[in-house]
């Protein structure tokens, strides 16, 4: 059985909010695929270098079993063809990210997959999920904005 896995503290704080210090909390609204748009977001303006924010992730309930890890994010780009995100997964004090993709003009969901822990080339345990981070990388230009505004991860 899947169980989501909402952010519930902030590890690092590299994006701009706009509401408040808690980064965690701005992207914490993801119940069966819906969020807040622009009512609460994590944002990188004006800079194609990537800006990082990393998620503690709530424990799992299950207490045994083997799983893969789905990271999934809303975001997008005030400009077209401009912003970019990476999801990732740090495990110890490395972090692996997926493949570069490019954000549209409207919130839309994009989600990588990790069938294994790419640490281990093995399939994810709960110690190991219940201690993994998310990671959140977006990236815009001089004249643009990359949001995200709900961030979770599904393990499965």
């Amino acid at each position: 059985m899947a169980e989501y896995l909402k952010p519930n503290s902030d590890v690092t704080k590299g994006l701009f909010t706009n509401a408040g210090t808690d980064h965690y909390v701005l992207v914490d609204d993801a119940e069966n695929d819906t969020h807040d748009s622009n009512s609460t977001f994590v944002s990188c303006i004006n800079t194609a270098t990537y800006q990082v924010d990393e998620y503690g992730l709530e424990n799992l309930v299950a207490s045994s079993g083997t799983y893969s890890l789905q990271i999934r994010a809303a975001a997008y780009c005030t400009a077209a063809s401009i912003g970019k995100i990476k999801l990732g997964v740090k495990v110890g004090s490395t972090v692996y990210y997926a493949s570069e993709q490019t954000l549209g003009t409207s919130y839309s969901w994009l989600s990588d997959t990790w069938a294994n822990n790419p640490a281990t080339s093995e399939p994810w345990t709960v110690s190991e999920i219940n201690s993994v981070v998310a990671v959140l990388a977006m990236s815009g230009d001089s004249k643009s904005a990359a949001k995200c505004t709900c961030l979770y991860a599904i393990a499965s």
